[in-house]
Formats: structure tokens, C-alpha cells, sequence
């Protein structure tokens, strides 16, 4: 009976070494996701402008007057996210007879807008050397058209806010894209089918409960 208990007392003992030996190895939890902070762009001081050859030697430029959308900063540099929204109908053309052109570059032959009154970025990945901001790559959706881009960056940069001030982020960002590819063809004798888009931005730390600039926004807005 002694030697039955002993050799049970054994089988335990070993048993209780065993199982303690596998959660010795069981892999550690992930670590929680960011605490990502809440920015928006600021309309009144963030400036979308545009670049376009005309006749293959003069630059004609303009601005969008108008630009919203939503920063999600990952101060760790893993997760940022940026949405913007450039709203076409606030084209304003830098040249002489300015209502004229403005009145043809937001016509049917090139920014339709009407029927497309914004161009949208969505960024996937931010790109970093060290803490330096190189570029955000992304999607941006013009006339309806999705086609990947890289936008170039310069001179971002973060700085806390001491009340009243809040905290802000500004940048440069640029790309030239080809208008032809989003199906834009007017003009094509004497306009360059190359763009160039220039933002400067002011992102401005906000309420998390504050309501998005536009409803597809919704689903990229954190939760309390």
C-alpha cells in the first residue's frame, strides 16, 4: 500500500514539473496597440496647391482653398495614419482672366466638379530614416480613379501644446502624377500631362469625440 501511494505521489510530482516546463514556453502576449493620438487638418491654415505646364514652357499655377481631413499619430513612428480631402470646387487658377480658367479647369474636360468635388488621399504605410519623415504612400482617388502614389515629404515635424495652444503637426507633401491616368484628357494639345501637387499641412490635436470632415471617415476616427 506505502510503495502504491509512493509511486502515485511520483506520478504527480512529475506531472506538475511537466506542465509547469510548457508554460515555461509558452510565448509572451502581444504587446498593446498604441495609444493613437487625434488630429485634424486644419482648413484654415493648411494650403493645396497645383502645378501644370501650358505650352510645354509656362507654369501655370493655383491653389485649393480648401483642405480637411484626419491625422492618427503613432508617436512610436509603427502606426500613423493620414485622410485628406481636397475640395476642388475651391480651385482658384494664378493667372490673368482668372474666372474664365477657373471656369474651364473645374469643367467637364478637367476636374468635373460637380460630379467629383474632392480629391481623397489615403495613406497605407509611413516611411521613416531614423525619426525623419521621408514619404507616406498611399492611394489617391481622383475623378473617381484609385491609383497608388508616393508622396514625397519635407520638413514634418510635431510640437506639444501649452494652453490655449494646441498640439500640431506640420509638413510638406507633394506628388506629380500623370492626369491621363485618372482620366482626365482635355487640353492635351497645349496642357502637360503632368501635375504636380503640393499640400502644406497643420494638423491640430483634437477631440476624439469630434465629428469627422467627411462620413467615410467614420470608421478611421478612434473610439473612446
Amino acid at each position: 500500500m506505502f510503495r502504491e501511494c509512493r509511486t502515485l505521489l511520483l506520478v504527480v510530482v512529475m506531472t506538475l514539473i511537466a506542465a509547469d516546463g510548457r508554460a515555461a514556453q509558452l510565448p509572451e502576449p502581444a504587446p498593446a496597440p498604441p495609444e493613437l493620438q487625434f488630429y485634424q487638418l486644419d482648413p484654415a491654415e493648411t494650403q493645396s496647391r497645383f502645378e501644370v505646364k501650358f505650352m510645354g514652357f509656362i507654369t501655370v499655377r493655383g491653389k485649393f482653398t480648401r483642405t480637411t481631413g484626419i491625422l492618427l499619430r503613432d508617436p512610436q513612428l509603427q502606426h500613423s495614419s493620414i485622410q485628406a480631402f481636397i475640395d476642388t470646387t475651391t480651385l482658384d487658377a494664378h493667372v490673368v482672366n482668372a474666372n474664365t480658367t477657373n471656369r474651364i479647369l473645374r469643367g467637364p474636360e478637367f476636374f468635373q466638379v460637380d460630379k467629383y468635388p474632392s480629391i481623397e488621399f489615403k495613406s497605407a504605410q509611413f516611411v521613416y530614416e531614423g525619426e525623419r519623415l521621408l514619404r507616406i504612400d498611399g492611394a489617391l482617388t481622383l475623378l473617381g480613379v484609385t491609383r497608388p502614389v508616393m508622396l514625397a515629404v519635407a520638413n514634418a515635424h510635431c510640437a506639444p501644446g501649452e494652453a490655449p495652444r494646441r498640439a500640431r503637426c506640420e509638413a510638406s507633401a507633394s506628388v506629380t502624377v500623370k492626369r491621363s491616368d485618372y482620366g482626365m484628357l482635355g487640353w492635351s494639345e497645349s496642357v502637360g500631362d503632368e501635375v504636380k501637387i503640393i499640400v502644406d499641412l497643420v494638423a491640430v490635436e483634437a477631440s476624439r469625440e469630434a465629428a469627422p470632415v467627411k462620413p467615410e471617415l467614420e470608421a478611421a476616427a478612434p473610439k473612446p
